[in-house]
């Protein structure tokens, strides 16, 4: 995952599987005295009581996070084909936690765990719990804004294309 160290207004970050957008930059002096960058953003697709979320932070600190510039389109493509390839494996054994996947903020980690999941869920439906569905619909939804970002589409055609790759 590269970081790109200057965000400027009108990128766009994910954090989170959540895409924002920069709306302003500010330099402002900190508690030492020094000038530094304070980035301003807000959730592009806001929804609900999100949508007037804003959110800061200095510059000098998203490399202490997990945000990230979004994917292009090339990688887009290529995360869609992940989804039907069956040669890829977990890094952590099945049935293990999840969490270190669903917090990666990685498209990567997410697309395989999704398609581990989506894979489980088809052979085995009856045994297939309760929790591990609300994982599993949770990491699409953490794909469905970006996706939506770089292919230039609704939030609900993101999904469907999703859905598509998954069968």
């Amino acid at each position: 995952m590269i970081k790109k160290k200057k965000y400027k207004i009108g990128d766009n970050i994910i954090e989170l599987g959540k895409v924002f957008h920069i709306f302003k930059v500010v330099k402002t002096k900190n508690k030492d005295g020094a000038i530094e960058r304070v980035l301003y953003f807000k959730p592009l697709f806001g929804e609900g009581s999100s949508a007037s979320l804003i959110c800061s932070i200095p510059s000098k600190n998203i490399k202490l996070t997990k945000i990230r510039k979004p994917i292009n389109i090339k990688q887009l493509k290529e995360l869609i084909s992940r989804f039907g390839d069956k040669s890829i494996t977990l890094k952590t054994e099945p049935g293990s936690d999840y969490k270190e996947y669903i917090n990666s903020n990685d498209p990567v980690d997410t697309v395989d765990l999704i398609r581990h999941l989506h894979s489980e869920r088809k052979k085995s439906p009856d045994n297939f719990s309760s929790s591990k569905d609300h994982i599993l619909k949770t990491s699409k939804d953490k794909l469905v804004q970006e996706f939506a970002l770089v292919a230039r589409t609704t939030l609900e055609k993101a999904k469907e294309k999703i859905d598509l790759a998954l069968k």
